[in-house]
């Protein structure tokens, strides 16, 4: 293999269909770590990822025995009653954040997509302008 094919393939990028928002994104290969997030999504995911952990650990008997332990520790410290009903917040709307869709844009010539440099969505590193479909197998 020539050297000037091993730069090449160093700077190779991956695209990929964001699984939460589907949109296209593209990755370096030194910031691929198999991601199937965009950067607006990776936060929110593994946010709710925690809170599903989170729920399962509460449903099981020793998250229900851990949360019991810990909310008697809570009263012991308090001096009001805890017997009351609290108020009620209002619930405010989620706003939804528009994604982009490179396919909502039909003004989009092939011509000015394929000679614009590729630059990962991560570190805004220009790539080579070969795509990988798939994952690189890293060495173990």
């Amino acid at each position: 293999m020539t050297q000037a094919k091993a730069e090449l393939t160093d700077d190779t990028a991956r695209r990929y269909s964001c699984a939460r928002c589907h949109a296209q994104t593209v990755i370096c290969r030194c910031c691929d770590r198999g991601n199937v997030y965009c950067l607006e999504c990776a936060l929110p995911a593994r946010q709710e990822a925690k809170r599903r952990a989170s729920e399962r650990y509460q449903k099981s008997r020793q998250g229900r025995l851990n949360h019991a332990a810990r909310q008697r520790r809570y009263r012991e410290k308090r001096t009001e009653k805890v017997t009351h009903n609290g108020s009620i917040e209002a619930e405010s709307p989620i706003g939804h954040s528009t994604k982009r869709k490179p396919s909502d844009n039909p003004s989009i010539s092939w011509d000015l997509v394929t000679t614009q440099p590729i630059v990962c969505d991560f570190c805004c590193a220009i790539c080579s302008p070969f795509m990988r479909a798939n994952y690189l197998l890293r060495p173990d």
